[in-house]
């Protein structure tokens, strides 16, 4: 009986926290350094476009700052004479209190490109017409520069946070999150 409430427990959390992203398996002896963040969105106008903004929002400067986070650890690594490559990333966002996690393990680049830089465009609600327009942009910001895309993370979130950001009585329907990550070499 315990065995069936545990995964009768899975089972629901599953549905209501999404599991952690992963882009592909990797092996822990791949990853040479571990890069990690998290942010929450609580009391922020507009917290689910917040909730998405893993580097940051033009119109605030609000965001978990995870492009720089990741081109950094990129940099050390590439100058340690290593091509380096994402491999893993790791998001999770808990509904109930707007909060992102989120983990990089990067490591040795298996295709012999060497990596030096990560970024995304999404949408709250919006889906794939939403971030297409955005993309021409985001890769001029990377003139020479060779994409990958490394994860199109999609998730429904549910909504328990008004437009301010303050938690609502109770939570109601679902808002879907949809950024689009790339890497650059």
């Amino acid at each position: 009986m315990r065995h069936f409430i545990l995964f009768l427990f899975l089972i629901i959390n599953y549905n209501i926290y999404p599991n952690y992203r992963h882009i592909k398996p990797y092996k822990k002896s791949e990853v040479i350094k571990v890069v990690s963040g998290s942010y929450t969105a609580v009391g922020v106008n507009n917290p689910y476009d917040a909730i998405h903004a893993f580097n940051r929002r033009i119109s605030d400067n609000f965001g978990g700052y995870i492009n720089q986070k990741i081109d950094s650890a990129l940099l050390e690594i590439n100058n340690s004479g290593i091509k380096a490559d994402i491999k893993s990333l790791e998001i999770y966002i808990n509904p109930y209190t707007l909060t992102v996690n989120w983990t990089a393990n990067i490591g040795e680049s298996s295709d012999g490109n060497s990596y030096t830089n990560i970024d995304s465009r999404g949408s709250a609600g919006g889906g794939p017409s939403a971030i297409e327009p955005q993309l021409k942009k985001m890769f001029a910001k990377h003139p020479g520069k060779n994409h990958v895309l490394l994860l199109d993370f999609n998730i429904n979130l549910i909504m328990c946070y008004d437009s301010h950001g303050i938690k609502k009585s109770n939570c109601n329907g679902q808002i879907n999150i949809r950024p689009w990550f790339y890497k650059f070499y």
